[in-house]
C-alpha cells in the first residue's frame, strides 16, 4: 500500500473497518462523522499526554464533540480502571470512545463499552463485572451501544478483537470479555504517530503479533489459505520490526510493521485458535506483571520446543521464513541452518531485538509465582487448543522450566 487506503477489516466484519496510512488528525473526526456519531469520550496515552502536543492537537481538532476524557490505564485493564472508566461512559453520555494508546487501553475500552449497556450503575462492582466472563453463555450481556475507534501506537492487535482481556484485583486472573461487537467500529493506523512509542514497547508489542502468526499456523485447525496469509504478516513483521529498531524515523519500516498485524490476526477472525504461548502469557501478565509484549518474547520459543514433536513440518517452514528474511542476523549469532528450529531462530531473533528471553530477565521466577501462573494457565480457553495436548499443571511448569 503506497497511500492512505481504508477497507474492511475482515470478510466476516460488516461495518469494522482499517485506515492505513493514516493521518490520525484529520481520519479521528471524519471517521466519528462516517460511524453517525456527535459525543467523544477520548482515552488516552499518558505519555502521549503529558509528553507531547498529540493528544491536544486532537481535542482541538474534535471541538465541541469532545465531552470527556480519561488519561492512563493501568497494565493488563485491572478491573478497577474498567469500571472507573464506564462511569465516566454514563457520565458523559458518549456515544463514541477514541483511544489511541495499547492494548490495554483498547481492551479497557472493550470492556467498558460491554459492561455499560449490560448492567446499571448502582449494580456495577467486581461481581457484576465478573457475571460477564465467558458471555456467550451469559443472558446478562447486551449489544454494545458506544462505538469504538483505536489507534494503536502499539502492535499487539487488540483493536481487531472481539475479545477484552481485563485482570481481577484479587485473584490476578486475566479473564475474556467477549462480544462479536467488540472489535473497534474503525482502527486508525498512523505510522508517523507511531515512531513517537518508545523503542523498546514497539518491539516488544510486535513479538505479540510474531505470536499471533506462528501460534495462528501451528494451530491443527489451520487451512493453507490462513497459512498462506499469517505467513504473509510474519514476513512483514520480522523485517519491519529490524527496520524500525535499525531507524527509528522509518516510516514505511513502522507501516509495514502495521499491516504484518493486521494479517496476524486473520487466523482468529476465521476462528483459528491460539496455543500455550497466548495462554500462559496471559497469566505470567497477570500474575507476574509482565508486559504483553515481553510474555511472547519469553514464552513463544519454549512453547515451539515443547510442541516441536507434534507440528515439526510447519515448524521447519517458520524457521525457513526467518533464515530468509534475517539470515544473516542468525549466522552472526553461530546458529547453523541444518541444526537451529524454529525455537532457536524465535529466541534468537528476540535477542536481536534486544528483548527478554527467560523469566528470570523479568524477574519472575519465584516459586509461588510459577505455581500461580500454571495453576491459572489451566482455566485458559487457549491452553486446551495447544497443538499438543496440556493437561496439567505439571505440563505447563515444564514449558515454564525451558523459560527459566
Amino acid at each position: 500500500m503506497t497511500s492512505e487506503s481504508r477497507v474492511q477489516q475482515f470478510a466476516n466484519t460488516p461495518g469494522h473497518f482499517v485506515k492505513f496510512k493514516a493521518d490520525y488528525l484529520k481520519a479521528i473526526p471524519d471517521e466519528v462523522d462516517a460511524a453517525g456519531c456527535q459525543r467523544v469520550f477520548l482515552v488516552v496515552s499518558t505519555s502521549l499526554d503529558s509528553k507531547t502536543d498529540v493528544i491536544q492537537r486532537l481535542e482541538t481538532a474534535l471541538g465541541k464533540r469532545l465531552v470527556g476524557k480519561r488519561v492512563g490505564i493501568g497494565a493488563h485493564s485491572p478491573y478497577s480502571d474498567v469500571t472507573d472508566l464506564t462511569r465516566q461512559l454514563w457520565k458523559s453520555n458518549a456515544d463514541i470512545i477514541v483511544t489511541v494508546g495499547g492494548s490495554s487501553y483498547t481492551d479497557a475500552c472493550k470492556a467498558a463499552m460491554l459492561i455499560h449497556t449490560s448492567t446499571e450503575p448502582a449494580k456495577l462492582n467486581n461481581a457484576t463485572v465478573d457475571s460477564l466472563i465467558d458471555i456467550p453463555a451469559c443472558p446478562a450481556a447486551r449489544h454494545p451501544t458506544v462505538k469504538l475507534i483505536a489507534v494503536p501506537t502499539t502492535l499487539s492487535a487488540a483493536e481487531y478483537s472481539p475479545i477484552a482481556g481485563i485482570t481481577d484485583p484479587v485473584t490476578h486472573h486475566k479473564n475474556p470479555i467477549t462480544h462479536p461487537d467488540l472489535a473497534a467500529t474503525c482502527v486508525i493506523l498512523d505510522p508517523a504517530l507511531c515512531t513517537l512509542t518508545p523503542p523498546r514497547l514497539w518491539l516488544s508489542s510486535g513479538m505479540r503479533s510474531v505470536d499471533h502468526c506462528i501460534e495462528g499456523m501451528c494451530s491443527p485447525r489451520c487451512t493453507p489459505e490462513i497459512e498462506k496469509v499469517a505467513e504473509d504478516g510474519l514476513r512483514l513483521l520480522i523485517r519491519g520490526l529490524l527496520d524500525c529498531r535499525n531507524n527509528r524515523d522509518d516510516v514505511e519500516g513502522y507501516s509495514q510493521c502495521q499491516l504484518g498485524v493486521w494479517k496476524s490476526m486473520y487466523a482468529a477472525h476465521e476462528k483459528i485458535p491460539f496455543g500455550a504461548s497466548h495462554a500462559i502469557g496471559h497469566h505470567l501478565g497477570s500474575v507476574g506483571h509482565v508486559a504483553h509484549g515481553d510474555t511472547s518474547c519469553i514464552m513463544l520459543h519454549s512453547v515451539l520446543k515443547y510442541n516441536k514433536p507434534v507440528n515439526g513440518r510447519v515448524q521447519a517452514k517458520i524457521a525457513k521464513i526467518f533464515w530468509e528474511v534475517s539470515g544473516g542476523d542468525f549466522e552472526a549469532a553461530g546458529l547453523k541452518r541444518d541444526t537451529a528450529d524454529a525455537g532457536d531462530l524465535v529466541k534468537a531473533y528476540v535477542k536481536v531485538l534486544g528483548l527478554p528471553t527467560s523469566l528470570g530477565e523479568v524477574d519472575v521466577t519465584k516459586e509461588e509465582q510459577l505455581d500461580q501462573i500454571a495453576s491459572n494457565t489451566l482455566t485458559d480457553l487457549w491452553i486446551k487448543t495447544n497443538p499438543r495436548e496440556i493437561s496439567s499443571k505439571e505440563q505447563v511448569r515444564e514449558i515454564l522450566e525451558i523459560s527459566l
